[in-house]
């Protein structure tokens, strides 16, 4: 015997399923009578199958983490110039602004002295 849990047959013969999940503490509840191609379902068999893969679907959506771009230390840096330091001490930012040595050139500046090699140098020995 075959689990039909969440499948259920219409009125009109064809088939659907419905589905729960949770996201942040709120369930969403999803029903669906048509596959992707907008077809009904025909069979208990295809609800089922379309059933299995929108849960699994919904589940490695919910799993993957989202994508981070890549950023440099003077974007952190002036970011957080521009927005997180609100509400800071006097002297907080005054300390803080003695720091805004990170654009790029004083970087570069400070790894050609220590190591003797640029860092166009060290990316293109890395790869």
């Amino acid at each position: 015997m075959t689990r039909t849990t969440g499948v259920f047959r219409l009125p009109n013969g064809t088939w659907g399923f419905r589905y729960a999940y949770w996201i942040n503490g709120k369930q969403k509840d999803i029903k669906r009578t048509k596959d992707e191609n907008n077809n009904p379902f025909k069979t208990e068999r295809a609800a089922i199958k379309a059933r299995e893969s929108a849960i699994l679907k919904a589940h490695t959506e919910l799993s993957t983490p989202p994508k981070r771009k890549r950023v440099t230390v003077s974007e952190v840096y002036t970011e957080y110039c521009a927005t997180g330091r609100c509400g800071k001490a006097y002297g907080t930012t005054r300390k803080q602004d003695s720091l805004g040595c990170f654009d790029a050139s004083h970087l570069v500046r400070i790894f050609s002295a220590e190591t003797g090699v640029t860092p166009s140098e060290y990316r293109n020995k890395r790869n």
